[in-house]
């Protein structure tokens, strides 16, 4: 993509009040992230582990757990990267489930709603848990240092599922492997 697409993707997530991220060069990475997420229903007779959605107007969060501390997170097909916001990590640093040690030094930058370019910090984890029975090992979050970011669960951690998506008649998001 050229530098027109960038802009028209840039000026339409901001519109629409998400997050949008800019890789440098030609990665798979280099997409725009919105908090939009995208539905679809499909025949509930699917396999795979079915996790239990709260929906507020078109955002969807379903549960997550990190280090034994639980919180919802916003299911975004839209996303490239998974976003921890600064309240959950502070929350974490001050039971003492991470430190400012835990970040990597790994940086990324993200333009948020508001037009501006902010700063986020790579974190690993070695296992988090998506709702009761999925659990995941060395995943990758980035810290946004702005009151405004909302935690995201990107494709990052989408692509490790050979199919996902929302079934709204049984309010749950399936995950197949």
């Amino acid at each position: 993509m050229d530098e027109r697409h960038y802009l028209v993707i840039g000026i339409l997530a901001i519109a629409l009040g998400g997050i949008v991220y800019f890789s440098s060069g030609d990665d798979e990475n280099t997409v725009a992230q919105t908090t939009s997420s995208y539905y679809e229903t499909y025949d509930d007779s699917e396999e795979g582990i079915a996790v239990p959605f709260k929906s507020r107007g078109s955002t969807v969060t379903i549960p997550m757990e990190i280090k034994g501390f639980g919180f919802d997170i916003v299911y975004d097909t839209g996303a490239s990267a998974s976003i921890l916001s600064k309240t959950e990590f502070d929350y974490m640093r001050k039971k003492g489930l991470v430190s400012l040690y835990s970040l990597t030094g790994n940086t990324k930058h993200f333009s948020i709603a508001d037009g501006s370019t902010v700063e986020a910090y790579e974190i690993k984890f070695d296992k988090v848990k998506i709702g009761k029975e999925i659990e995941l090992e060395d995943v990758t979050f980035y810290v946004i240092d702005s009151p405004s970011a909302t935690s995201l669960l990107g494709q990052n951690i989408m692509r490790r599922f050979t199919k996902h998506f929302i079934e709204r008649d049984n309010g749950v998001v399936r995950f197949i492997e």
